[in-house]
């Protein structure tokens, strides 16, 4: 779930939204949506290891081709998607299919 929860958390606080049209720095990127810097550093230092941001060499971050699908006005944006597949209340949903009976059986 690290993965998912990455792209959502990142998706549904506007991050990729933010750094697409210009590269900015965490601290930047922290300030303009008003999030708490150290959360988003290390957030988006895990968004780089997934590939989903780039980091420059004077620390500004942008989007790579799979992350700017997850910004909001880009063609064929899966934005709404991701946030809505990775909320909370869906996490009883998958589990019921992944460790549940459902995906041997067929029932819920």
């Amino acid at each position: 779930r690290f993965q998912s929860q990455v792209i959502h958390v990142l998706t549904k606080n506007n991050v990729f939204d933010a750094v697409h049209a210009a590269p900015l720095t965490c601290s930047s990127t922290a300030s303009a949506l008003k999030l708490h810097e150290p959360f988003v550093c290390r957030l988006m230092d895990a968004g780089t290891t997934l590939g989903l941001l780039v980091k420059s060499g004077d620390g500004k971050y942008g989007t790579t081709d799979a992350s700017a699908l997850l910004v909001r006005d880009a063609p064929g944006s899966m934005k709404s998607f991701v946030e809505m597949i990775n909320n909370p209340y869906q996490h009883p949903a998958w589990d019921a299919i992944g460790i549940g009976e459902s995906l041997r059986t067929g029932k819920g």
